[in-house]
Order: C-alpha cells, then structure tokens, then sequence
C-alpha cells in the first residue's frame, strides 16, 4: 500500500494518507464498523488530479481477512463540491436578502411613523384652529400625508408579492413636484 500510494500522490501528501490507510488504522476503524471508507487524492500516469476511495471490509467472519476495493470517485467529488458551493452561495444569498428585507422593514416602519404623526398633528391642529383657510390647508396637508402613508404600507405588502414572484415591476413616470410636495407636507 505504501509504494502504490508513494507512486501516486506527492511526498508532503503521502505521509498523511499512509496514515489513512495503514493496516493499524483499518484493522482499528473495521473492529468498531463493517466498513471503513477513506477519500484520497492521487495523481494519474499523466499527473492529472484524482479522487479515489479506498474501501475495506473483512472477508470473513474470522476477522482474517481483508477485502480492499478502490473506486474513482472524481467526478462525484466534483459535482459534490460544486453542490456544496452552490448551497453555501445560495446561503449566503439567503442572508443577504434576510438582512435586507429586516433593514427595509426597520426603515419602512420608521418612514411609516413621519406621516402618521403629519396626519395626528395636522388633525389636532385642524380641530383647534377657527380660520376655515388654515383649516382647508390643513386637511389637503393630512391628505397628502394620508396618500403616502398608504403608498408605504402598499409597498410593504408588496414586497411579499415581489419575493414570490407574484408582481411584475414596471417602470412609470411620476410626478416629482407632486411625490415633494406630499413628502414635504409630510415632514
């Protein structure tokens, strides 16, 4: 096992992977389990990188002897370090996006507060004010503030449509003099 091994992997990794498969460490591993299993790089006549997997079982019910299989196992290797990057991409991904949705949830509730309190101070003043003119501006100013409170709350509940997929955005014109005004009455 040591000249096959000292063929094909290299001197620093040599040492290691003898210790994976020496007769101690199976005889060890096989008194505890039916089957022990180890993964181990190689390279091939053409130096081109392998996996293999070393597997040993006894071959009878002495314990005298026992079986050695060896399987290239390459490109299962392969596929799974890709799947595992995959996951862990897609994980990353999944945080990222948790971490932005509770960043917009703690900022959308924080902008939902501005014209909420616009709306209960304009109506506090609207009720103790005698001038009809005040009044009026005070009322198109809880309007206002009321359109866009109800904008903000309509986006919130649009963000769980947009997360599944259920709403398509479309870009549209907008009125900026008409969105400042209704965000400056709301301030």
């Amino acid at each position: 096992m040591k000249r096959a091994l000292t063929a094909a992997c290299d001197d620093a990794e040599c040492e290691s992977a003898f210790e994976h498969v020496s007769f101690e460490t199976v005889s060890h591993a096989l008194s505890g389990q039916d089957e022990y299993s180890v993964i181990l790089s190689c390279r091939d006549e053409s130096g081109r990188m392998l996996q293999k997997k070393h597997s040993y079982r006894y071959l009878d019910r002495k314990h005298t002897e026992i079986l050695f299989l060896r399987n290239d196992v390459t490109e299962e290797t392969r596929q799974e370090r890709a799947r595992s990057e995959e996951l862990q991409t897609a994980l990353l991904e999944a945080r990222h996006a948790n971490d932005m949705k509770t960043e917009f949830l703690s900022n959308a509730s924080h902008d939902m507060r501005t014209p909420l309190n616009a709306i209960i101070g304009y109506t506090e003043l609207a009720r103790t004010s005698s001038d009809d003119n005040a009044i009026q501006d005070y009322l198109g100013k809880i309007s206002q503030a009321s359109s866009l409170l109800r904008s903000l709350i309509n986006d919130t509940l649009d963000l769980s449509k947009i997360e599944t997929g259920m709403i398509t955005l479309k870009p549209a014109p907008v009125n900026h003099h008409e969105l400042l005004a209704k965000i400056v009455a709301a301030v």
